[in-house]
């Protein structure tokens, strides 16, 4: 395990290892024991910075593909199944999309007012029973996408409120409550750190 954390591995990476080796030799210890770091979100690399292979793909290529990423807060599974007749429409808007994500769970997701018309776009004259997308490159930082959405979730929600409580951790603990069903997780400080900071 001390070998991993110096190779660079990331803290959820050697939580994940030390978890199932635990489980495979029935061992009880802990990160103190091993003389490993605890995690942090100070130390979450993942999406805050652009990557080289960001650059190996060509966003015309994927246009709707991202726009749906960046309009529903979806993982990047959803993309390739997320079918026209799953959107929720409300005055002649898309207002939601109904997801099933990794581990079956469903939840349904707000689709931003900024992308409305474009998600109208997209959904408009697809084949009903068929996914919308029938590719998405990998090398797409779609996590990426999420943590914008959940910023401009946030925004939307709270000038929706019209106001921002900061009730819990500098944040205003309704709407990060919202906005985490919109993000399909359960926990709202699961929110603030691999999201909103």
């Amino acid at each position: 395990m001390k070998y991993r954390q110096d190779d660079g591995k990331s803290s959820h990476t050697i939580s994940k290892d030390m978890a199932a080796l635990n489980k495979l030799y029935n061992f009880h210890i802990t990160k103190k024991d091993a003389g490993i770091k605890e995690r942090s979100y100070k130390d979450i690399k993942r999406s805050r910075e652009p990557k080289e292979h960001d650059k190996k793909y060509s966003p015309d290529n994927y246009r709707d593909q991202i726009i749906f990423a960046k309009a529903t807060g979806c993982r990047r599974q959803s993309v390739l199944v997320a079918e026209s007749e799953r959107v929720i429409w409300k005055d002649g808007l898309p207002v939601e999309v109904f997801l099933i994500e990794k581990g079956g769970k469903e939840r349904h997701a707000t689709i931003l007012k900024e992308y409305q018309n474009d998600i109208k776009k997209i959904v408009r004259n697809r084949e009903a029973g068929k996914p919308l997308f029938d590719k998405y490159t990998k090398k797409i930082d779609n996590h990426a996408f999420r943590r914008e959405y959940a910023k401009n979730r946030y925004d939307e929600l709270v000038r929706e409120k019209g106001f921002d409580a900061k009730d819990y951790r500098g944040y205003d603990s309704s709407v990060l409550k919202e906005l985490s069903k919109d993000l399909g997780h359960n926990r709202i400080d699961v929110v603030i750190y691999n999201y909103l900071k």
